[in-house]
């Protein structure tokens, strides 16, 4: 790796990808974490502060506690080396939380090196949502953006309210630091980012827009036969239905999976869980995990329950648990 040129730091295989195509000089990274989901810890750069994480995504996601650790020992080796060579580091973001939250923890990084390795070069590629080619690259990078030490520290200081867990150091941030100049996507995501915690109706708003969705779909299917089966939608309908609904998380199908299970296991359930044929399902089925055959994810329908409704009609609040923000453990 020349010293000149910059590290890529990119959120997926798709980025990488297409900007391989582009033929822009510099390392390409993929930055394979998924920190809208699970305990966090400020120093990612250590894996022992990261044990607990490490438990909580094997046992709710699939992932293998080794892959966690190659990983992160492969991000910590292009860390070590970029700040040994004093290479740029380029983050290629795009508005959502998925994204903003890298961009915060390389920030969070720098800062902590700042001490030994002081002037050390950040840009920021902004990306548009959706599906990217190299075309797409090369124009993002054409608009790429020096960030400047104040907004450095700035992220840096978001990223610890936002490992925190609590709404109130995330609002205190957005008082403080919001107004930032160049970090207007960042204020954005953690806008939003609050949204997730429960509401009023207890429900943080990736539950709520399901439960919006499957009253909408019992509304469309109200003139079919009530008991026939197939009624409701599957798992994989209501995530491509929720999921343009949050344009600003970067939702995936496993984080969406966890959600359906929540809101599935609650006390009393908000949804039930029906087979094809149309047989209420006794237990609530888990759903895929990491490398697992999502095709029960088509099998399995979903549909409001008597108490999910009365969720929505502001006359029972969801159980404690039922969002993923404001879950300890």
């Amino acid at each position: 790796m020349k010293p000149d040129n910059p590290v890529h730091l990119l959120n997926g295989d798709a980025a990488e990808a297409a900007l391989r195509e582009t033929g822009i000089p510099g390392m390409r990274f993929v930055w394979r974490e998924i920190y809208t989901a699970g305990p966090l810890a400020a120093d990612w750069r250590a894996l022992w502060r990261t044990e607990r994480r490490m438990a909580w995504l094997e046992t709710r996601y699939g992932i293998p506690r080794g892959d966690f650790v190659r990983e992160s020992f492969v991000r910590g080796g292009v860390w070590a080396t970029a700040m040994a060579l004093h290479a740029p580091l380029a983050v290629w973001a795009d508005p959502d939380l998925f994204d903003q939250t890298i961009f915060m923890a390389v920030c969070w990084g720098l800062v902590q090196e700042e001490a030994t390795k002081p002037g050390q070069t950040l840009l920021l590629v902004r990306l548009p949502a959706g599906s990217l080619d190299a075309l797409a690259m090369r124009a993002a990078w054409s608009r790429r953006e020096a960030v400047t030490p104040a907004a450095i520290g700035a992220a840096a200081r978001a990223w610890g309210a936002y490992v925190s867990g609590e709404p109130a150091a995330v609002r205190d941030w957005l008082e403080r630091d919001g107004e930032a100049q160049g970090l207007s996507a960042l204020a954005n995501a953690l806008r939003f980012h609050l949204l997730r915690f429960p509401g009023e109706d207890g429900l943080g708003i990736v539950e709520r827009e399901t439960l919006l969705a499957l009253d909408e779909a019992a509304e469309e299917q109200a003139g079919q036969e009530s008991k026939r089966p197939g009624a409701g939608l599957t798992a994989l309908a209501l995530f491509g239905r929720v999921a343009p609904r949050v344009p600003l998380f970067g939702l995936g199908d496993l984080q969406y999976w966890r959600c359906l299970e929540r809101l599935a296991e609650s006390d009393p359930p908000l949804v039930r869980v029906m087979t094809a044929s149309g047989a209420a399902r006794a237990l609530p089925p888990r759903l895929p995990r990491l490398h697992d055959d999502i095709a029960m994810c088509e099998a399995l329908r979903y549909q409001l329950t008597s108490a999910g409704r009365e969720v929505l009609d502001g006359v029972r609040v969801a159980p404690s648990g039922t969002t993923e923000c404001g879950i300890s453990g």
